[in-house]
């Protein structure tokens, strides 16, 4: 008799890539569509080869087995239009970091600093990023306080090394929001139900 993985063996994986199953089989369906409801509109993301990029996923994400689709809560009255975008790092700590369609922030950090780096998303669909204050360890470095009238998307750690080298942008680096919320403090979330 053939042995068959429990649902209780998994281990959760926050990428689909990183949870598969043969291709076109009913396992790959359900593991599809499981993946695209834990995958957050706007998902960030590191590379896959480690780089000085983050990466910001499409505002809507869509179930392939029951066609629904989530986003996030209108801005300001408006919901904008995102496919996607990039943050990028400079080389340096005293460098900026970039968004893709909007304007650079400072780092303004020095050797073996951390910073939380804010991404938030305006009603135009612009990227806008706020610095916190650099911090010679991760609990010491401020979490920035989201954009008034933007959605806050989540923040990046960026790190330096003792020679005020920025680090590559890791999985592990990214807080993503869930439940979402904007300027004017409100929010929504999500549920999954599972058939038994």
């Amino acid at each position: 008799m053939a042995s068959q993985t429990d649902v209780r063996q998994l281990i959760y994986r926050p990428v689909a890539p990183r949870i598969t199953a043969a291709a076109g089989s009913a396992g790959d369906t359900i593991i599809t569509a499981l993946n695209s409801e834990v995958t957050p509109p706007l998902a960030l993301q590191a590379s896959t080869t480690p780089d000085l990029i983050l990466n910001v996923g499409n505002i809507t994400v869509t179930n392939p087995s029951s066609g629904l689709n989530r986003s996030i809560p209108p801005i300001l009255n408006l919901l904008p239009t995102f496919a996607s975008g990039t943050v990028t790092l400079s080389a340096s700590g005293s460098g900026t970091a970039t968004p893709s369609g909007g304007s650079a922030v400072n780092l303004s950090m020095t050797a073996s600093q951390y910073l939380k780096l804010g991404v938030n998303i305006t009603s135009t669909g612009v990227l806008t990023l706020l610095a916190g204050v650099p911090g010679a360890s991760l609990a010491a470095a401020t979490v920035p306080a989201a954009v008034g009238g933007t959605f806050a998307i989540g923040y990046l750690v960026v790190r330096t090394d003792g020679s005020n080298n920025v680090q590559n942008v890791l999985n592990s680096d990214i807080y993503q929001y869930v439940g979402g919320g904007n300027g004017s403090g409100t929010g929504t979330y999500a549920r999954i139900f599972l058939n038994q």
